[in-house]
């Protein structure tokens, strides 16, 4: 049965997904479909296929989905009515996520014996980067999009080869492999990166920072949010450019009876006991969140936060989570202030900014000593003041002074600073707290 613009455009508007112009819809509807037999080898996914086809052909593609900000698809009703009709193409376009790359990861999901090896399957393929950058997922869609318009001004004589991706798709398989590499030529020119991650092992700066391999791009990053934050690096290696800001969001509707926390020590008090909900799965929790709190209360405070943290899970679910008010779901989530801030009924949530400071994760650059012209004009983008506020707008602030981050009144940032991450190992200090956290949890 043919389905009308005006249909669709009501099926997107009841089910939230996107606010859909009929202009798409006619690109969408009038576009060719692509028939599928079951009986043919695996066909090539193509964006020209509909979301719900994509995902009957790979039904794992769901977690890439749902990783890049597209989690609505995993209810069948969605794939079944706005799905049957959405090219995978506009799907993309309306969420900014770069369609090449993502195409390139489900069709690794779909056919794993291809004879095109993934930046996924086979790391070393890095080397051949002008720039790679492992971002956060709120950061990833305007930095990809600010970055395209910049490439297009280099013209069509420059060839770029750079990549784009979410940390999370990478987080427990490519840090590992930096903590093995033992040459420079295995590395690109530029790498952005986020989190307390291996390139902040003490294994790669004895390898590559303390040997002068990298240094800093000079710019003003005399920002006032980030005063007394001891985060510019003392040794001009790491090139500090924002953070990832983690907020605590009271869950109205499960938070009566509880006194609301005013500072992160408070979350370590036995009355929380399995009332919190961090960023994490199975055994694996955000070091960005347990490393402060290590740092402040030591593997004491790590058992008592143990005690207190009932589930992980990503932000994007955590968001859903507050606003269908699961039975499951918690007095107290600790996310991202990306996250929380896409928390639209504001009778059912506040946000509280810990008096020590909001804690702060590091969004990074490092920049090989050696490096090309084409990485100084990348570089010089990066440290720029247009992808600064562009970036800034989306919630993650710019260490540039003439950015205005427009943070709420009230909220400063924490940071654990480089004189304790260059005394104590992070690859040693995170896996002791996974181990005690993990143990505490049983």
């Amino acid at each position: 049965m043919a389905v009308s613009a005006a249909t669709a455009e009501e099926q997107c508007q009841r089910l939230k997904i996107f606010p859909l112009p009929l202009y798409e819809l006619e690109a969408v509807l009038t576009s060719s479909v692509v028939r599928i037999n079951d009986n043919e080898e695996m066909m090539k996914i193509t964006d020209d296929m509909t979301v719900k086809q994509v995902l009957e052909l790979v039904p794992e593609g769901i977690t890439l989905f749902k990783n890049n900000g597209l989690g609505k698809f995993e209810a069948q009703e969605v794939r079944d009515t706005l799905g049957s009709i959405l090219k995978l193409r506009s799907a993309l376009n309306m969420a900014g996520i770069e369609i090449s790359a993502f195409l390139k990861s489900l069709n690794n999901l779909a056919d794993r014996s291809t004879a095109e090896v993934s930046f996924i399957e086979d790391y070393s393929a890095q080397k051949s980067l002008n720039m790679l950058a492992l971002l956060p997922c709120g950061m990833k869609m305007p930095f990809s999009r600010k970055f395209k318009e910049f490439e297009a001004t280099l013209g069509n004589e420059t060839e770029v080869n750079c990549l784009i991706e979410g940390n999370v798709n990478h987080e427990l398989s490519y840090y590992p492999y930096i903590d093995q590499l033992e040459t420079m030529d295995e590395l690109p020119d530029v790498i952005v990166s986020a989190d307390i991650n291996s390139f902040l092992h003490h294994g790669f700066m004895n390898k590559f920072i303390k040997t002068g391999c990298f240094k800093a791009v000079e710019f003003d990053s005399s920002n006032p949010d980030f005063a007394n934050t001891d985060y510019t690096d003392p040794d001009e290696s790491y090139t500090m450019l924002s953070a990832n800001i983690l907020v605590l969001v009271v869950n109205k509707r499960r938070a009566e009876g509880y006194k609301i926390p005013e500072s992160w020590a408070d979350l370590l008090k036995p009355e929380y006991k399995d009332t919190i909900t961090m960023r994490g799965q199975d055994e694996f929790f955000c070091s960005g969140v347990l490393m402060p709190f290590y740092k402040d209360h030591g593997l004491d405070g790590i058992r008592a936060l143990s005690k207190n943290v009932k589930k992980g899970l990503h932000p994007a679910e955590m968001v859903q989570e507050i606003e269908r008010a699961n039975a499951d779901s918690t007095p107290f989530y600790l996310m991202p202030l990306f996250f929380a801030n896409r928390l639209k009924d504001k009778s059912i949530f506040d946000i509280v900014y810990a008096k020590e400071g909001a804690i702060i994760s590091p969004v990074f650059m490092l920049v090989r000593k050696d490096h090309t012209e084409l990485a100084e004009k990348i570089t010089e983008f990066i440290t720029g003041k247009e992808l600064s506020e562009f970036c800034a707008k989306a919630g993650f602030p710019s260490v540039r002074p003439d950015v205005d981050n427009g943070l709420p009144e009230g909220c400063k940032l924490a940071w654990m600073g480089w004189e304790f991450l260059k005394r104590e190992d992070p690859m040693v200090v995170k896996d002791e707290i996974q181990r005690v956290f993990s143990e505490g949890r049983k």
